[in-house]
């Protein structure tokens, strides 16, 4: 780093902090490198994608936790005839609802074809193998799953047991996937102009601009229908999925979008190209107030919101901590300029994982 401060678009000077871009030195999935990050995960094939046993036992946690919150919301006996996946990958999310008895047709779409990664069949595969697991007497493979289980209940701040595998998923239940839609969500119209009573968006709808996507999705449910909301958020330490090293904490807060690009290309050339390709949110800064605003717009009624709060070491350093006065850095510095870029900022979106909402048509 050459520059010791950046000025924004509005003249704010920016101060950035020497060694703070080398903190980040662990990407998932075993990646060396932003440059590489950028390589694997974004480069548009399918093949960047995880697939497999671990990644179904992902995607059966993450269906667990769908089922407890809309228990929260009252909706957990409810029945939803047809259902619908945004950004449904392999489909998997769609057939465990379906395999659950929660919805009589499943339907799936991608903008990627993903759908040979995964059959209907290795549905009830993968869970007589997560079943046999949890009955063997192989302690290794049995903590080996838990620790995968524990691990994605705590970045989703999701502390629901899973329950008994057999009590949710019968066998005897059709289970297929019902229609798999390769194509962007934004502009697809279902061919025999069905509605959907449930429609799910898990780690995918940052790539959309919100109020368009609210409208979309309000136009295809029936009256009465949810939409089912996991946000990959942008506000956390590092960018959320983006895995942004930056000279300074939470600099793509304090930054619009814009000036966060001119950032990179200024003060990091080098890792511009990929630093640009990583920013893939639509529209950054989003909170759950402008979620809200924009189900408000639609006729959607957001009916519950709730935070996974990161909770490790370098962020109650930074936060809780008044060595070096980072607390007061942070809520001196870092919150008023966040809040410049949206008034919408409060601390909390700093620590904030995932956001996860229910919303329904009105």
């Amino acid at each position: 780093m050459q520059k010791d401060h950046f000025i924004t678009s509005d003249g704010t000077r920016v101060d950035l902090i020497p060694g703070w871009y080398e903190r980040k030195t662990s990407w998932p999935y075993g990646i060396q490198s932003l440059q590489e990050f950028a390589d694997k995960c974004f480069d548009g094939t399918p093949d960047a994608y995880p697939k497999g046993y671990g990644f179904f036992v992902n995607k059966v946690v993450v269906f667990n936790y769908f089922r407890e919150i809309l228990n929260e919301c009252f909706l957990g006996r409810d029945k939803f005839p047809m259902a619908l996946d945004i950004g449904t990958g392999p489909g998997i999310q769609p057939r465990l609802l379906k395999a659950a008895g929660m919805c009589d047709e499943a339907w799936g779409i991608d903008i990627l074809h993903r759908d040979t990664e995964f059959t209907d069949e290795n549905t009830f595969e993968f869970l007589e193998e997560m079943n046999r697991t949890y009955q063997s007497r192989d302690k290794g493979k049995q903590q080996e799953l838990a620790n995968i289980i524990d691990f994605l209940n705590g970045q989703l701040g999701n502390w629901y047991p899973l329950p008994m595998l057999s009590t949710i998923f019968d066998p005897s239940r059709p289970h297929g996937l019902d229609k798999y839609v390769v194509g962007d969500f934004m502009t697809w119209d279902p061919p025999g102009g069905e509605k959907f009573d449930l429609i799910t968006g898990i780690m995918c709808i940052e790539y959309f601009d919100e109020r368009p996507l609210l409208k979309k999705v309000q136009s295809l449910l029936n009256p009465g229908g949810v939409f089912f909301v996991i946000v990959d958020y942008w506000h956390e330490v590092c960018g959320g999925s983006m895995q942004l090293p930056m000279d300074a904490p939470w600099l793509h807060c304090r930054l619009t979008r814009e000036d966060l690009i001119r950032y990179y290309k200024e003060v990091r050339p080098n890792e511009a190209q990929a630093a640009e390709t990583c920013i893939y949110f639509a529209r950054s800064h989003l909170t759950p107030y402008d979620y809200n605003d924009a189900g408000v717009a639609a006729g959607m009624k957001l009916i519950s919101a709730r935070r996974s709060l990161l909770n490790n070491q370098t962020n109650a350093n930074v936060v809780n901590s008044n060595e070096g006065g980072m607390y007061e850095y942070f809520h001196g510095t870092i919150v008023p300029q966040a809040k410049k870029v949206n008034p919408y900022f409060t601390p909390p979106d700093a620590f904030t994982q995932y956001l996860t909402l229910v919303f329904k048509k009105e």
